[in-house]
């Protein structure tokens, strides 16, 4: 399917027969940087999303301590 101008490949549940480390259930924000952080730890990982194409309204908006610890542990902020 096609979002915005970007290719999205779709699969049959067949097709995952491959062999995964992680499958992650759910192609939003959390989701999709949860399988880009393990692809780059060398994880072979398949996100599965019920929907054609991505959602069009925000979501994951909210920057508590939590998701501030990640960000740091991740080297993705100075201090």
């Amino acid at each position: 399917s096609t979002h915005l101008g970007h290719s999205f490949p779709t699969r049959r549940s067949s097709d995952l027969s491959e062999r995964l480390d992680c499958l992650i259930v759910g192609g939003g924000p959390v989701g999709l940087l949860a399988g880009y952080w393990l692809h780059t730890k060398g994880f072979k990982v398949a996100i599965y999303e019920r929907q054609a194409v991505p959602y069009a309204l925000p979501r994951a908006v909210m920057f508590d301590h939590e998701v501030r610890l990640i960000a740091w542990l991740r080297g993705m902020l100075n201090s």
